[in-house]
């Protein structure tokens, strides 16, 4: 892709914001002709992939979005002369913008991760001297709501669960409870607290866990709320175990 291609997609995607947060997808536009539509909706297809990075990312939200508008306008209205320009020059013009991003969000995923590691060690310290917690060799913690009375996974093997994930302030992230619909993966597909944790887990039991960043997702940002070095606490309920093969389908208890 050309750079200038570059600068009018990542572009684009500030009018399918602007436009879709305005009123609904259309809602604030004056779409009466074909043409018209097409061009609004490429930058709504630009939009949910350029907005949704810029989210993923922390403290994404807090960029000022009339910037990014005024960025896009001044760069549209300017395209004609970057087009003339040589091919160093708009290296160097892409440089700059790519290294003035990435300074900031590295800044911002360096603070956030200090902050967040700082509050995981006290949370954990403070954790592992309650009734009922295990702590591993990890650091993995975890308490048994309900001990199940089935085999435990491998790592190769299948399992079905039930899940429901929070950071340490309570906010929910991700919930199959929630959707009302189990989820099935393999035992080593997953981060490494899970993945130990499964194995150490009979068929039928329910479980809170507490993992560190160190065994979650570690110090890069994941979504919007998973940030860098980020604690998760999941209650986690083990359903069943896929079988390897119509042979021991009735060595595992579902």
């Amino acid at each position: 892709m050309k750079l200038n291609s570059i600068l009018v997609l990542s572009a684009a995607s500030v009018i399918g914001l602007s436009a879709c947060n305005s009123g609904g997808i259309g809602g604030s536009a004056n779409l009466s002709t074909n043409a018209d539509s097409a061009a609004y909706f490429i930058g709504f297809f630009a939009a949910s992939q350029y907005y949704q990075t810029v989210k993923s990312n922390p403290e994404g939200d807090k960029l000022d979005k009339g910037l990014i508008i005024k960025g896009f306008i001044d760069t549209y209205k300017k395209m004609d002369d970057f087009d003339k320009k040589s091919e160093e020059e708009q290296q160097e013009t892409m440089e700059l913008a790519n290294t003035t991003i990435m300074a900031y969000f590295e800044g911002v995923q360096k603070r956030v991760g200090e902050k967040n590691l700082a509050e995981e060690q006290e949370f954990l310290e403070k954790n592992k001297a309650k009734e009922g917690v295990i702590t591993t060799e990890s650091g993995l913690q975890y308490e048994i709501l309900r001990e199940g009375t089935g085999p435990k996974p491998t790592a190769t093997q299948t399992v079905e669960v039930h899940y429901h994930g929070t950071l340490p302030n309570g906010e929910v992230f991700d919930s199959s409870v929630d959707k009302g619909e189990p989820v099935k993966f393999p035992v080593n597909g997953v981060i490494p607290g899970w993945t130990e944790a499964l194995q150490l887990m009979p068929v039928g039991s329910k479980w809170k866990l507490y993992i560190p960043s160190a065994i979650g997702y570690g110090d890069k940002a994941r979504s919007e709320k998973i940030g860098p070095n980020q604690m998760l606490i999941f209650e986690v309920e083990l359903l069943g175990i896929e079988p390897d093969s119509k042979e021991d389908a009735h060595d595992h208890t579902h």
